[in-house]
């Protein structure tokens, strides 16, 4: 009867173990059809800032993100690139990804919300560069950032006579300071707000972005989401 007991405990255990293995498993991105071309861009209502001490920003009227999948996946690395930007205050910004690229990761979660993380993958000795003014500041590579949430936006019914929507996924960066990427500020110019160069551990992605997928032939839209 006591060996019963200890095998059924131990199956129960290995039970459990199974099953949390299982909702740990880490979801993954998902086209329509593959390989498919990815694209990444403001959504209607806001696009992605980046924050740093004191409250100073960088903002673009367009930041575009570009890459492409050939199955089923957990990382979606994209590179990126920036236009129309301001930055420290001033109306002359820029960044500059010089082949860095982004790495989104949609974590866990389940029906059509996720909460995961982003990387930033760099060529050796390349950074970020975060330009305004007088102030220059450079991210660098690294991984975990976030949180990021992940929402599988669905495509309505399309109306008679109305063009077909696909499914989406949009990105929303919800990092505070306390818990934000790392950058070195490599230029402290007259006039710069930052307060003198070095490097920090607050800087902020804000905002947010809209992933979708396109035939990596036609770049015809495809549906996106995550499971």
């Amino acid at each position: 009867m006591r060996r019963s007991i200890v095998w059924l405990a131990a199956s129960a255990a290995i039970v459990v173990s199974m099953t949390a293995a299982a909702a740990a498993q880490a979801a993954v991105f998902k086209a329509a059809e593959y390989p498919a071309f990815i694209s990444g861009g403001p959504t209607e209502t806001s696009s992605m800032n980046l924050g740093f001490e004191g409250g100073l920003t960088a903002n673009c009227e367009f930041a575009g993100f570009a890459g492409e999948i050939g199955k089923a996946t957990s990382e979606l690395r994209v590179s990126a690139g920036f236009a129309g930007c301001t930055a420290f205050g001033s109306s002359e910004g820029s960044i500059e990804a010089n082949g860095c690229e982004f790495i989104f990761h949609p974590g866990s979660g389940s029906g059509d919300e996720f909460t995961g993380t982003l990387d930033i993958a760099c060529p050796l000795g390349e950074a970020i560069t975060v330009k305004g003014g007088a102030c220059e500041v450079q991210i660098g590579p690294q991984s975990g950032l976030g949180p990021v949430s992940y929402d599988e936006v669905t495509a309505p019914e399309p109306e008679p006579e109305e063009p077909e929507e696909h499914d989406e996924v949009e990105a929303s960066f919800e990092m505070s300071p306390a818990s934000g990427f790392v950058y070195a500020k490599s230029l402290d110019g007259a006039a710069c707000p930052l307060s003198g160069t070095g490097a920090k551990s607050d800087g902020v992605f804000g905002g947010a972005v809209d992933l979708k997928a396109g035939n990596i032939e036609t770049f015809e839209t495809i549906d996106f989401g995550i499971e």
